[in-house]
């Protein structure tokens, strides 16, 4: 007699939107802005690890030069790549997934896992000021006082997050006003206000399933199109199972 074989089934899924992370593509963060997209990293990634002795601003420099075409900002262009054991050429164009960051000069593992959830190239560029964390917050902000009086008023007065009294702003000039009244110069609340949005387009689903000793992951990114609530349709900007 064949024994009973009973065959568990799990499932676990989530999403996220993209615009609440820095969109590491220069064009679209800063507008090829080089300066202002220095300025921004400087405050988002970490120091680097590894053998090479390498600064935050090295491994800044390695990533314009990834993109641009314009000439070199730092030493990482074909002359670096085409040296390396596994050989290959600067791409000088956007990034097309974060794990191409991998391919830049001291970008490691260890330091990619450290940002890859802070990070995106599936945006248009502004960040969600409504969904967006505070080390993304930060990048942008700069202040981290004023980063803690975006998040406070955010969770509302019971002060949690993702509960009934939450708070948002409905537009960028409402949330250049929040600025203003906390202290941030007109001047500034305004320049700032280009990187923000309040509403979210893109969205990353993530997806486990395990039946038995059995496991997948399926990972997508999809794009709501513009329109009437009848036209939206939703694209597929990423797909990954593995």
């Amino acid at each position: 007699e064949e024994p009973e074989i009973s065959v568990g089934l799990t499932e676990v899924y989530g999403v996220e939107d993209e615009e609440r992370k820095i969109n590491m593509n220069m064009s679209k963060l800063t507008q090829g802005n080089k300066t202002e997209y220095t300025k921004i990293l400087e405050r988002l990634l970490p120091d680097p690890e590894g053998e090479e002795v390498l600064t935050r601003n090295d491994v800044i420099n390695a990533i314009i030069d990834w993109q641009d075409t314009d000439g070199p900002v730092g030493d990482a262009e074909n002359s670096y790549y085409e040296g390396l054991e596994h050989p290959y050429k600067c791409k000088n164009s956007d990034f097309d997934f974060i794990e191409e960051l991998l391919l830049v000069k001291g970008v490691t593992p260890a330091f990619f896992e450290k940002i890859k959830d802070s990070i995106t190239v599936y945006s248009e560029g502004k960040v969600n000021v409504n969904t967006a964390p505070a080390e993304v917050l930060t990048a942008i902000l700069a202040y981290t006082e004023l980063v803690e009086e975006v998040i406070k008023y955010r969770n509302g007065t019971d002060g949690e997050e993702g509960t009934e009294d939450d708070k948002f702003w409905t537009n960028a000039n409402s949330f250049t006003i929040f600025l203003k009244n906390k202290g941030l110069k007109s001047e500034n609340a305004n320049e700032i206000k280009q990187y923000f949005t309040t509403k979210s387009d893109n969205f990353r689903i993530t997806s486990h399933g395990t039946v038995g000793k059995v496991t997948s992951r399926i990972t997508c990114v999809v794009k709501r199109e513009s329109g009437s609530k009848k036209e939206k349709r939703a694209t597929y900007e990423y797909y990954h199972e593995e």
